[in-house]
């Protein structure tokens, strides 16, 4: 073997090692910056190049953009974890005072049996709110629990369900359901559907106060738009983007019974189900509220 030879092997190895090198020390900063992010910090980003012309500032972007909805969601369980604790307090307090307060000294047989009352009115609360949570959970299930759903049979159960729960009282609903999507089906959970819809028109029955409330569903670009339009007390700009936050409610909606929790629940249904939730509202005038569900 010529000296010439091994000299041009030894020459063709050392530059490609300073190549490989070159090439590997992108690679190697965006490890090290990966390994500074913590939970306490995921504001952190990935240094990006302006002129995104490689793989690597793409997969800097695509984990930026993972960052994010990581930092979202901790966001999200954070505020939901203080808001749930607070809701779960205020009933819990209620009742240890109201029965501390009776035991305090020997009472009339009303005055216990008042105490008692505002008791079961409270604990009725506390198993609403434990209730909401646990429903807020289970939208974390599996898709294996998904099966095909006639959208008009669903759309008839939710409107027989909410005539019955109030017989005493008139429910101006003007339901829109086209025969034509008798044989439209969609695939998902017909139990979490079935309670993100009649979430929506219950919340619009509840603030129109009497007022007709419309529900149309239609077929709309390979999916079901169901549209619900109220006249009633509406939300404010300043509220519209936080009003999906578990537990958030609008200053004019806290004379109104609930928890905040139904419009949270639908979203993440609606989201479980890969589809769209559209509120566009005037205060004082109405709100109209689009869920769209893709049926491809």
């Amino acid at each position: 073997m010529s000296a010439f030879f091994v000299a041009s092997v030894f020459i063709t190895f050392f530059i490609g090692r300073i190549f490989a090198n070159i090439s590997q020390r992108p690679i190697v900063n965006m490890t090290g910056n990966l390994k500074r992010i913590r939970a306490s910090n995921l504001h952190m980003r990935l240094p990006l190049r302006r002129a995104k012309s490689d793989d690597v500032d793409h997969l800097s972007l695509t984990i930026n953009q993972l960052l994010e909805h990581l930092e979202q969601s901790f966001e999200s369980q954070k505020s939901f974890v203080a808001n749930a604790s607070h809701e779960l307090r205020t009933p819990i307090t209620s009742i240890l005072g109201e029965a501390e307060i009776t035991l305090m000294k020997e009472r009339k047989p009303e005055e216990y049996q008042k105490a008692l009352a505002e008791i079961v009115v409270s604990v009725e609360r506390l198993n609403h709110v434990i209730n909401s949570l646990m429903e807020l959970m289970q939208t974390n299930l599996d898709h294996k629990d998904f099966q095909n759903i006639r959208v008009s049979e669903l759309m008839w159960e939710i409107a027989d369900e909410l005539s019955v729960k109030r017989t005493s009282e008139h429910i101006p609903v003007n339901y829109i359901i086209p025969s034509g999507l008798a044989d439209i089906e969609l695939t998902g959970n017909r139990r979490l559907l079935f309670i993100a819809i009649s979430n929506i028109l219950k919340n619009a029955v509840k603030f129109s106060e009497g007022k007709m409330v419309t529900c149309e569903v239609t077929y709309f670009n390979h999916g079901i738009l169901i549209t619900v339009t109220d006249k009633g007390i509406g939300i404010s700009e300043a509220d519209l983007h936080k009003i999906l936050q578990p537990f958030y409610r609008s200053a004019n909606a806290l004379k109104y019974p609930g928890y905040g929790i139904g419009l949270s629940l639908t979203n993440n249904i609606v989201r479980l189900h890969n589809g769209t939730l559209k509120i566009r509202s005037k205060l004082d005038e109405g709100t109209r509220v689009t869920l769209f569900f893709p049926t491809q």
